[in-house]
Formats: structure tokens, sequence, C-alpha cells
């Protein structure tokens, strides 16, 4: 699953854990662990940005791909 995650933040930069979750189905909570796991192992970097930013106006920590996940 956490491959899944990498994948759908790679194809979408600035997603947030509430698109993730949608999309991979999986809870908002798994989506939230998963996102974290891959930041803190290198893989993605969060942008911060206010709640009612452009972007989505509900959320404001992003997800982007930095480097190519490997397992």
């Amino acid at each position: 699953m956490k491959k899944r995650v990498f994948d759908f933040v790679k194809k979408n930069p600035m997603a947030t854990h509430h698109q993730c979750a949608a999309e991979c189905k999986i809870s908002e909570l798994e989506a939230m662990k998963l996102l974290r796991q891959l930041k803190n192992a290198g893989f993605l970097r969060m942008e911060c940005l206010p709640l009612g930013n452009d972007l989505n106006p509900n959320c404001s920590n992003f997800y982007i791909a930095i480097k190519e996940y490997t397992e």
C-alpha cells in the first residue's frame, strides 16, 4: 500500500491525505500514517499552507514526491 500511496503523490503533486485516502480506498488515518512514513524516509516533502488556501481550503498539509520510492 505504501508504494500505491507514493505513486499517487508522485502523479499528483501537492496531494492531500484526503485525496490519497479516497484514491487508494483506505482510511484517512491510514493515509496519514503512510504519508508520514514516506516523508520520514525521505521520499516525500510536506508543504504547509494555511487553512483557507486556494488548493484545498480544508487542508493545510500537501505532499510532493522528491525521490524515487524503493522498498
